[in-house]
């Protein structure tokens, strides 16, 4: 998505490409003729690829996980090569490991049954240098 805004009067932004992926959606129908975003999908650097090489919104990703929050601290989901996947986990000591079983099974029914999906327990997880720690990071940048 590539945004320019012209309100900022100390300094407007021109053709901003802020790295987000976004759906154009229907136009409204207070009838304005102008562009309609149905969604923002996230960065284009948080974007993976399922198993045949098909992009695959990081929602896909993170919702699965973000579901047993309760359990997990910290997480990172890395695509590592077409089919192999690391998470790596930072949890309590009560996690139940046996929740990782389940996870897999909601990203394979995104990612593919032939996903390769590995998990990492650490204690915590380092941050960029920028301080940031990413949720996702793709290392294989597959476009099919």
């Amino acid at each position: 998505m590539v945004v320019t805004d012209l309100y900022s009067q100390a300094m407007p932004l021109i053709r901003y490409d802020s790295g987000d992926l976004a759906v154009f959606g229907e136009p409204c129908s207070c009838g304005l003729d102008t562009p309609v975003l149905d969604r923002i999908d996230g960065r284009v650097t948080e974007v993976i690829y399922d198993t045949k090489g098909r992009m695959v919104s990081p929602l896909a990703v993170v919702t699965p996980i973000a579901r047993t929050l309760e359990g997990i601290l910290q997480f990172q989901f890395i695509q590592q090569d077409v089919k192999k996947y690391l998470i790596r986990l930072v949890v309590f000591s009560s996690f139940p490991k046996a929740e990782v079983s389940r996870i897999s099974d909601q990203l394979k029914s995104r990612l593919g049954e032939d996903a390769e999906i590995r998990y990492e327990y650490v204690d915590s997880i380092q941050p960029l240098p920028s301080g940031k720690r990413p949720y996702i990071i793709n290392e294989h940048h597959s476009q099919g």
